[in-house]
């Protein structure tokens, strides 16, 4: 007798004009699970830090 294994189903999703933190917020709110990959990233532009 095998035991089935339940197993997570992943959406992709679309956030625009940098709402991807008021997504997760409203996702971790219904007790859904979520994973936001981001990267900070530091560089120098005309003598300034950006």
């Amino acid at each position: 007798m095998e035991v089935e294994k339940e197993s997570e189903i992943w959406y992709a999703m679309r956030a625009t004009y940098r709402r991807e933190l008021d997504a997760m917020r409203l996702l971790e709110k219904e007790k859904l699970s979520c994973f936001i990959p981001m990267q900070y990233k530091i560089s120098v532009k005309k003598g300034k830090k950006v």
